[in-house]
């Protein structure tokens, strides 16, 4: 049967701390630390002498190596403090997040801004110098499409077109009767009275 081992010789961070990535008991074990280090401090300041000290953190040692409740306080206060910690970081994290997207947003708003003016400066400018210059010929286009002369001269062509046909294709009897009619419709009255065929 094994002796136990004495207090002196028992070390707080094994009891604390389970494994290298035991975050909890890592920061439990500097609370411990902690705990020592005010209690000293504590001590000193009503005047114990250093050997009163050094006993009285002994017992301290003791007293957290050989019961559980000092261990799970010192636990339960590193885990408070890690979660508060992890709050603390992930909503530091979550307002720079959100200052950094309002920043974007204002940024993208500003180059859309900047864009339009700059679009409605340049159609402006790009308007004033086809008029000054007089060479916007989307408006002339538009004005000599609404002004009658293109559906006169495709009347025109297509009459041509028509009496050409006619022309090659048809009897010389047609031809004339042809040519008066046209005539006659075009000045609205009778001026040619159409022949009779040979």
């Amino acid at each position: 049967m094994s002796n136990p081992e004495p207090t002196e010789q028992r070390w707080a961070f094994k009891c604390l701390v389970r494994r290298e990535d035991d975050f909890v008991g890592l920061i439990a074990y500097g609370l411990y630390k902690k705990r020592k280090s005010d209690l000293a401090d504590h001590h000193r300041a009503n005047g114990c002498s250093e050997e009163e000290i050094k006993q009285k953190v002994k017992d301290y040692h003791a007293m957290v190596v050989t019961g559980d409740a000092e261990i799970e306080r010192f636990k339960r206060d590193a885990k408070n403090l890690l979660d508060q910690m992890m709050d603390a970081t992930a909503e530091a994290i979550k307002n720079g997040h959100k200052e950094e997207i309002a920043s974007l947003a204002q940024q993208h708003q500003k180059a859309i801004d900047k864009a339009k003016k700059q679009a409605i400066e340049d159609v402006a400018r790009a308007a004033k110098i086809a008029i000054k210059n007089d060479q916007w010929w989307p408006l002339k286009l538009w004005f000599w499409l609404i002004s009658g002369v293109p559906s006169a001269a495709a009347t025109i062509v297509l009459a041509a077109l028509i009496f050409g046909v006619m022309a090659i294709f048809g009897e010389p009897s047609d031809r004339g009767k042809l040519a008066s009619g046209i005539l006659n419709k075009a000045v609205g009255e009778e001026i040619v009275k159409p022949t009779a065929g040979k």
